[in-house]
């Protein structure tokens, strides 16, 4: 009987720790609510970027990528013509947390001039961890990149005046103000240390696209 009271009572403390242990969830009004262990909540403020995951542009460069073509008969065609923006995007953890950034995407939003689906976000992927106050500067080439737009198909190599032509409505410059960060099709490819206590439906609340690197980022995360 005695084994008995001991085991409901230890049942009846784990219960409450459960409870009453500290998580960041969501409220109605998209806000961050740190429910604490006493059994109170406070809300966090979303504004501004201390506290978050912040995601910037370092560098942006210009760029046009020329395929050959073949036709039926495994003889030349043209010329395919790309054009577009690499980015280069630095990862600072401003968090109290260690957060594991796997793959993710850079797009922009402009659908009119960006009309094919396949050119108009890139893959990156870094596989890296971060530390508290640290940050990640891309440096492989699998981490780079951005969009590209598919111009006109030519019989020689393009000219620079051709090139100077096509990036002036596709490059870096005309893409201003219109690139944001998303996850690789939601797989959860941003990470917070089990420690953090921030829940995944949270975790946008503490993640930021900055406005302050060589271009802007849109500052909502695509999760």
């Amino acid at each position: 009987m005695k084994k008995l009271l001991v085991l409901i009572f230890s049942l009846l403390f784990l219960s409450s720790s459960l409870v009453y242990a500290e998580n960041i969830v969501i409220n109605t009004k998209g806000e961050s609510v740190l429910l604490k262990d006493d059994g109170t909540w406070v809300v966090i403020s979303n504004e501004g970027e201390e506290g978050k995951l912040v995601f910037l542009i370092r560098k942006a460069t210009d760029l046009h990528l020329s395929y050959d073509k073949k036709d039926d008969m495994d003889e030349f065609s043209h010329y395919m013509n790309l054009v577009g923006c690499h980015y280069t995007i630095e990862v600072i953890n401003k968090t109290d947390f260690k957060i594991k950034i796997n793959n993710f995407t850079i797009g922009t939003n402009n659908k009119k001039l960006f009309d094919s689906r396949f050119y108009r976000d890139d893959l990156l992927q870094f596989g890296e961890v971060i530390k508290t106050g640290e940050s990640y500067l891309a440096v492989w080439d699998r981490q780079i990149g951005g969009p590209l737009k598919q111009v006109d198909d030519t019989k020689e190599l393009a000219t620079e005046e051709q090139i100077n032509e096509w990036l002036s409505t596709y490059g870096c410059e005309a893409q201003r103000g219109s690139i944001f960060i998303s996850t690789y099709e939601n797989s959860g490819d941003i990470t917070f240390s089990k420690d953090s206590g921030i829940a995944d439906e949270a975790k946008g609340n503490f993640i930021i696209g900055s406005p302050n690197g060589i271009y802007p980022l849109i500052e909502k995360i695509n999760l």
